[in-house]
């Protein structure tokens, strides 16, 4: 098992926004994830300055998911100024791929395209993807935009929020 300090998430954090600020692309929202992508979510948010917005995906934990019409509109420019918004989705760590591969799901069939289509695609364009921890064996079905560290194991990661 890795034990990550809150010290450890906070230069990790600084990281994924310089490597955010570098690339150039600025989000209109910062979307973290319930559970373990709310706290680094409202860090980067402090970060780049960006409001926040929530998430509840708990694949994990019972399989609860709450799907957000108004991000996946926003996300695919179907809101009132017909304009996509720039949303950077965080999570703690990218494992299984399932949790990313849920929205792009969901957030796709909200708005009633597929998620693989090329004329509307979103992902690693107007949507990308931030984790503390990515792993290599992840099944997720697009790049992780920004990440702290990649790791090629299998060991617990272990957060300071989940004390």
């Amino acid at each position: 098992m890795t034990s990550y300090t809150f010290d450890a998430v906070a230069e990790e954090i600084e990281l994924i926004c310089k490597r955010i600020v570098r690339s150039h692309w600025q989000p209109d929202y910062i979307v973290g994830l319930s559970r373990g992508g709310l706290v680094p979510g409202v860090m980067i948010s402090h970060w780049l300055n960006v409001p926040f917005k929530p998430l509840e995906v708990s694949l994990r934990d019972g399989g609860y998911c709450k799907s957000s019409k108004f991000l996946a509109r926003e996300a695919y420019g179907l809101n009132e100024d017909g304009v996509k918004k720039n949303i950077l989705i965080v999570d703690d760590i990218n494992d299984t791929g399932q949790t990313f591969n849920w929205i792009m799901r969901d957030w796709s069939q909200t708005c009633g395209v597929q998620y693989d289509e090329t004329q509307y695609c979103v992902w690693n364009d107007t949507v990308r993807f931030a984790v503390i921890v990515n792993k290599v064996t992840s099944k997720c079905d697009v790049t992780i935009d920004y990440e702290g560290t990649r790791i090629n194991d299998n060991n617990w990661i272990h957060f300071p929020w989940e004390v």
